[in-house]
Order: structure tokens, then sequence, then C-alpha cells
């Protein structure tokens, strides 16, 4: 008998995967986030391992519980051709970085806000944060960065020509 880990679709397993973070995300617990979508957390357990498919319904409920377009919870998700084929961790939660940015001060609030704008705008963001990490010359780490005092503005940092 096939193991049920290769009977799950990879657009099920992003999307629980998905579910998994956003709920992260907000410190939800399976059961309290069961509790708001009126099922048990062992269903939560299976939406989130892909175990149990999530009902078109359900996927309403839980994008406006946490306040998303459906869409967002499948923006990234594999597409026909790449079934099968998932290039790094099968959950997008488990990815290094995810628990550095929600536990930072401020990566919180951007994985919010970035969840929050259209998808068309999220990639020029990227390009724009990839840029800020060229620019200063910063290696990604693993350890949540030093807090600032103060906020600098566009254009008034160390480096700046102004």
């Amino acid at each position: 008998m096939a193991d049920i880990q290769d009977e799950r679709d990879p657009v099920d397993v992003f999307v629980g995967a998905r579910v998994r973070a956003l709920r992260r995300l907000r410190d939800l617990s399976q059961l309290e986030l069961s509790r708001h979508l009126g099922v048990s957390f062992q269903q939560i357990q299976k939406y989130e391992t892909a175990a149990n498919r999530i009902s078109a319904s359900m996927l309403h409920r839980i994008a406006a519980l946490f306040d998303v377009p459906v869409g967002a919870l499948f923006d990234g998700a594999p597409s026909d051709d790449q079934r099968g084929v998932l290039p790094g961790p099968a959950d997008p939660a488990q990815a290094p970085g995810v628990d550095v940015l929600v536990n930072t001060t401020g990566g919180l609030g951007l994985a919010e806000a970035f969840l929050r704008l259209p998808p068309a705008l999220r990639a020029p963001l990227v390009d724009v944060a990839q840029a800020l990490v060229k620019l200063g010359d910063v290696e990604p780490t693993s350890e949540p960065p030093a807090e600032r005092a103060e906020p600098v503005a566009a254009g008034y940092g160390p480096g700046s020509e102004r």
C-alpha cells in the first residue's frame, strides 16, 4: 500500500503549509484556530499536513479569518508543470528564516503586510528587499538583528551621499 505522503497533491501540501504559517504568524494554536472555524483541532492538523483537503467554503472562512484574499493561500503554489517536484522543504513554514522573521521585532508586521499586498506588488517588494541586502552587502543571518534606536529614513542611513 502506498504511503499517504506519496498521495498528497503538492498544491494541497502548499495550501496546508500556508494555513499553518498564517496560524503561527497570528500566534494561534491549532485548538484556537479550530474553535474559530468550528472544526476539531485534529481537522486543523489534517489540513496543515494535507492529509485532508480543505473545502472551498473552508478556504473562504480561513482567508476571512486571517484577513487575506483567498488567492493568497495559493500564491506561489506549484503549477501543473511543477507537480511532483517541490524544491526546498515541502512545508514553507519550515523554511529557514520563517521562525526568525516571525520572532524579530517588525518581522511579524512585515509578514502580515506582505500577505495583504496584491500579488502584483509582492514581487517588486521582494526585489527592493534583495536590492537593499546587496546595497548593504548584508549576509542573511539566522539571528535576529540588533534593534535600532530610531528608524533610518530612506537615503539618510550609513553610506548615503546626502
